[in-house]
């Protein structure tokens, strides 16, 4: 077995001594109801061994029951306690008694998980607010929110997505859609759906949770990479929607929906504009960027811009380097630098700059 193999098959195994305490059937994954011919046998396997879904005490699993808000958040939880990411193991539940009341959770294991969910500003009230409270069907796209925010994903202030009903998604969920599906943790159907407002059957959560806790020891809160950290668009804007703060892009690689994260500024070939300014640019090529873990800020270019700024920090990828240029305006943008690809040195800190940049990529610097 590999290193990564064996830090992964010692996190199932704290994960499954942690959870040894629970009154449940779970030993040696074997249930009636699962074939090992079954598409999600493994995952239930993987997820029943590490103590973070358990099956019922006639020996069952029920792989399609749906799953419901307090058990989402009970299996998120015990990811990060499999995992070694929670901040703290107390049972905080006394301190949200009047919330864990109100929306019915059932006992002391789910209201734990729930409080630790609020105290860490993962779970919102208004996430309850069904009409059997945390009895409700937990939506996929409530999931992707939860799960992103509890792992500490890093947001991209521009989100890419391919799903056919992206639509549908509610606008603040967009970003953690994204970081899951940039994750590999929830792709999507093979119809090219998301089904953003489907609940989740307990098959499908086993595997969300084999692979949260799988990508657990890998995880980089803040890309490190060029090919982690960079977004990058080019296309003909067909579509601006500017309450929702999309817009549909027609690429070589077929019509993608970008979604601009609400707070983040917007540099129209390095000026500041509004979401709505974009709507000019329908029928036009342009480049949308943004470098994650840097500036929130994202560069809309209509081609390559000669800008000028100072530079505010210059952070060393892998690969490349990400420097971030306070403009003339006062906004932040960040790009990439690569060795050999600009004319002009790698400036430092506090260096006043002209630059010549494509999208994310610096070009020139003088």
């Amino acid at each position: 077995m590999n290193k990564t193999g064996k830090k992964i098959a010692s996190l199932f195994l704290s994960a499954a001594i942690a959870a040894a305490s629970f009154v449940c059937v779970w030993a040696d994954a074997k249930f009636s109801d699962v074939p090992e011919s079954y598409w999600a046998a493994e995952h239930i396997r993987n997820a029943s061994d590490a103590g973070i879904i358990y099956g019922y005490t006639d020996g069952s699993f029920k792989p399609k029951n749906n799953v419901n808000r307090q058990e989402a958040l009970a299996m998120i939880y015990r990811v990060l306690r499999g995992a070694s990411l929670l901040k703290t193991e107390d049972d905080l539940s006394a301190n949200y008694t009047d919330v864990l009341d109100r929306y019915a959770f059932s006992n002391n294991g789910l209201r734990t998980s729930a409080a630790y969910f609020f105290e860490n500003s993962v779970l919102e009230e208004a996430d309850l607010q069904a009409p059997e409270g945390a009895k409700s069907a937990a939506p996929r796209e409530l999931i992707a929110v939860w799960a992103s925010k509890a792992i500490g994903y890093e947001i991209s202030p521009l989100s890419v997505l391919k799903y056919n009903d992206t639509a549908s998604i509610e606008a603040p969920y967009i970003p953690y859609v994204d970081a899951l599906y940039r994750y590999g943790i929830m792709i999507g159907g093979t119809d090219g759906n998301f089904s953003p407002k489907n609940g989740v059957v307990r098959a499908e959560m086993a595997a969300i949770a084999v692979r949260l806790l799988k990508a657990a020891p890998d995880t980089v809160l803040v890309p490190d990479t060029k090919a982690s950290a960079v977004v990058t668009v080019s296309g003909n804007i067909s579509l601006v929607n500017t309450s929702r703060r999309t817009m549909a892009v027609v690429t070589p690689d077929g019509t993608k929906t970008l979604h601009i994260k609400s707070g983040s500024p917007i540099l129209l070939d390095g000026e500041s504009a509004d979401i709505s300014a974009l709507s000019s640019y329908v029928g036009s090529d342009v480049v949308f960027s943004c470098v994650i873990g840097c500036a929130d800020s994202v560069a809309v270019q209509t081609g390559p811009t000669v800008l000028s700024g100072t530079v505010s920090e210059v952070r060393n990828l892998s690969d490349c380097s990400a420097v971030t240029i306070t403009l003339k305006n006062g906004a932040n943008a960040a790009y990439i630098y690569e060795a050999g690809s600009t004319e002009g040195s790698l400036p430092s800190a506090g260096d006043s700059v002209d630059f010549i940049s494509d999208g994310a990529l610096l070009l020139e610097i003088r």
